[in-house]
């Protein structure tokens, strides 16, 4: 009863095209499960954060994430060279095309 959606037309023309060219639409993958984190989110990480970030908390088996060698507690800096202060910045980075390698920095 009155409810709208708006899709942004990039992400529109995007599923679109695949929908045409394949029938089906396909999601990017890395198999992260990832959590927002402060500057203060724990000193016993020795993690010196200057604003807020991303960090891993799982990774799937066999995901390209594993085989890239990510791991939990690695906090995710920059993906695509874009800065990285939450959750939604990684799967906005990671865009809606898969199968494209997309560099990734991370702290240690």
């Amino acid at each position: 009863s009155g409810m709208g959606f708006a899709i942004p037309i990039d992400t529109a023309k995007v599923i679109i095209d695949q929908l045409l060219t394949r029938g089906r639409v396909e999601r990017p993958y890395i198999g992260l499960r990832l959590v927002n984190v402060s500057h203060d989110f724990d000193p016993a990480q020795k993690c010196e954060l200057r604003e807020s970030a991303v960090m891993i908390v799982g990774i799937a088996q066999g995901s390209p994430a594993q085989k890239v060698d990510l791991r939990p507690k690695d906090v995710i800096l920059e993906i695509g060279s874009k800065r990285v202060r939450k959750v939604s910045d990684v799967y906005s980075g990671i865009g809606h095309v898969a199968g494209k390698e997309i560099p990734i920095l991370v702290k240690r």
